[in-house]
């Protein structure tokens, strides 16, 4: 059984253990209760003994890449956190972690205009500019973002495995309490689920459509279990 050190892919010299698994912030956040202003925050934690285990079977690894994070506010950092946590959550529901989250920051001067993103053609530049080539899921997530018809991200359905990668996920935090939801239903167009749009009270059901508040509308089907678990990115270690 590897350590905690090993598990998070730091064999040697300091870690920041909340950093490592993914808190920018270097601890875990407070959540929404609801998804709604009025619901106010709850205080979320993470079981590093659950982690390990969730480690141990189905689970995979995110690079978070930030788009102009020398942009960034304290305020918007704390969206990334809340994002992976609700992530975990999310998927904890069956059996799937989230292992080590990786950051990639590009600072204004090099995002190519692309850390404020208000075009659909600019989603799509975003998604495939800075792939990393490793065995994690990218989510590209920018300084800015307003395009059209109100788009809260996109992702390929059924993504690319370790090493042959051309495309990830694009993500806006303009929007932070429906934000974290976004994450995870994109993480699940890239293993491979489609809509769900007759089942409200899904993950895969679009906003627009899903159970209000849709905080809580993150459901699977079984079948969409059996689908993730299927799925390249996602490893039984």
């Amino acid at each position: 059984m590897p350590t905690l050190r090993q598990a998070l892919g730091s064999p040697s010299g300091n870690v920041s253990v909340a950093f490592r698994l993914g808190y920018r912030s270097g601890r875990v956040p407070s959540l929404p209760v609801d998804g709604t202003a009025a619901g106010g925050l709850r205080t979320a934690s993470l079981s590093l003994r659950n982690w390990m285990a969730l480690r141990r079977g189905n689970s995979f690894n995110l690079n978070v890449v930030a788009i102009g994070s020398d942009a960034f506010t304290g305020a918007m950092w704390t969206a990334v956190d809340q994002i992976v946590h609700r992530m975990r959550e999310v998927y904890a529901q069956i059996g799937i972690g989230v292992r080590v989250v990786q950051f990639v920051d590009v600072p204004v001067a090099q995002a190519r205009g692309l850390d404020i993103i208000t075009t659909d053609d600019e989603i799509d530049d975003l998604r495939d500019t800075w792939v990393v080539q490793n065995n994690g899921i990218d989510m590209f997530v920018p300084a800015g973002w307003s395009p059209p018809d109100g788009i809260l991200g996109r992702s390929p359905v059924d993504g690319e495995c370790p090493g042959d990668k051309e495309e990830g996920i694009g993500l806006g935090i303009a929007s932070p309490l429906l934000a974290p939801r976004t994450a995870a239903h994109e993480i699940g167009h890239y293993l491979s689920l489609e809509h769900s749009q007759d089942l409200p009270h899904t993950l895969m059901c679009q906003t627009g459509s899903a159970t209000q508040p849709t905080w809580n509308s993150v459901a699977f089907t079984t079948g969409q279990v059996e689908d993730v678990r299927d799925h390249c990115m996602v490893e039984d270690s």
